[in-house]
C-alpha cells in the first residue's frame, strides 16, 4: 500500500506535531505520532476539518519524504519558533523596564518642577478630557491668584498667568487660587476650578457644524477641545467638539491675510 505523508501542527502556543498518511489509491487518512505511537484522538482530528475543502489532507504540509526527515524539519521548526519567543519575550521584558524607568523619571522632573514656574500652557482638550494632565500642569504652578486665559494666537491654547489684561487676542476669563497646602485633593481641587472657568467662557459646537460655518481646512488646522463617544453608532469615530471663538479667530486671520 502506498502512502503520502503530511504535518499536521496544531495552534497552541507550544505546538503539537502528528503524522498524516494518506492512501495514495483509496484517499483514507490514518493519524500518528512522532513516533509512531497512534494518534488517541485519530477520528476526532480527522472528522474536525470535514467542513474544510480538501480536508485534514489540505490542512497539512509537506516537511520531508520519510519519518526520519521530518523530525529533522520538526526539530528545527521547533528551536526556530523557541529561539522567537525567547526573543520577543525579552523585548517585552525590556520595554517593560524602559516603561518603569521612563514612569519614574517622569515623576522625578515632575517632583523637580512641581511649585517652581509662575505661568503654563495647557491643550483645551487637555483641560476638558484629562484630569490627569491637567493636573501635571498645574502641579508646576506656584501657589497663589492666577488668571485662566485663552490665547487665540496659539489657536486657543489655554494659558495661567499670575498677570494678565485682555487684548484682541488674549481672553481673560477670571481668576483661579492655587491653594498653599501640597496634595492630590487640593490640586485636583484646583483643576476643578480651571476646568469650570474655561468652560464657562468658550462656546462649544461640533466638527459638522464648525465645518459647515468655517469651512474644512480652518477646522483641521484648529485642535479638538472635546471627544465622546457616538450613542448612535458605537462603531463610528468619536465625535470632535471645537472652539467656536478660536475658530473665528483663525477665520479672520486668514481673511487678514489674503487683503494683504
Amino acid at each position: 500500500m502506498a502512502e503520502q505523508i503530511r504535518v499536521w501542527k496544531s495552534k497552541n502556543l507550544r505546538s503539537t506535531y502528528m503524522l498524516v498518511y494518506r492512501d495514495e489509491l483509496t484517499g483514507r487518512l490514518r493519524v500518528t505520532r512522532l513516533d509512531g505511537r497512534k494518534c488517541d484522538n485519530e477520528k476526532g482530528l480527522i472528522n474536525s476539518y470535514n467542513m474544510f475543502g480538501g480536508g485534514l489532507w489540505a490542512a497539512c504540509r509537506d516537511m520531508g519524504n520519510d519519518v526520519a526527515e521530518i523530525r529533522a524539519a520538526v526539530d528545527r521548526e521547533i528551536a526556530e519558533e523557541t529561539a522567537q519567543r525567547e526573543r520577543e519575550e525579552l523585548r517585552l521584558k525590556v520595554e517593560a523596564e524602559a516603561k518603569v524607568k521612563a514612569l519614574q523619571e517622569a515623576q522625578e522632573i515632575r517632583a523637580a518642577l512641581a511649585g517652581t514656574k509662575d505661568s503654563v500652557c495647557v491643550k483645551p482638550i487637555e483641560v476638558l478630557q484629562r484630569y490627569d494632565l491637567l493636573e501635571e500642569h498645574l502641579e508646576q504652578l506656584k501657589p497663589g491668584e492666577y488668571a485662566v486665559c485663552v490665547n487665540y494666537k496659539k489657536k486657543g491654547t489655554v494659558e495661567l498667568r499670575t498677570k494678565a489684561r485682555t487684548t484682541d487676542h488674549l481672553k481673560v476669563l477670571a481668576k483661579v487660587t492655587k491653594e498653599e497646602k501640597n496634595s492630590k485633593a487640593a490640586l485636583h481641587r484646583f483643576a476643578v476650578k480651571v476646568r469650570e472657568t474655561y468652560q464657562s467662557g468658550i462656546v462649544i459646537i461640533g466638527k459638522t457644524h464648525a465645518i459647515q460655518s468655517f469651512g474644512k481646512r480652518i477646522v483641521d488646522a484648529a485642535p479638538c477641545i472635546k471627544e465622546s463617544q457616538n450613542t448612535y453608532y458605537s462603531s463610528s469615530a468619536p465625535r470632535q467638539y471645537y472652539d467656536k471663538n478660536t475658530l473665528v479667530y483663525m477665520k479672520l486671520e486668514q481673511i487678514e491675510k489674503s487683503d494683504k
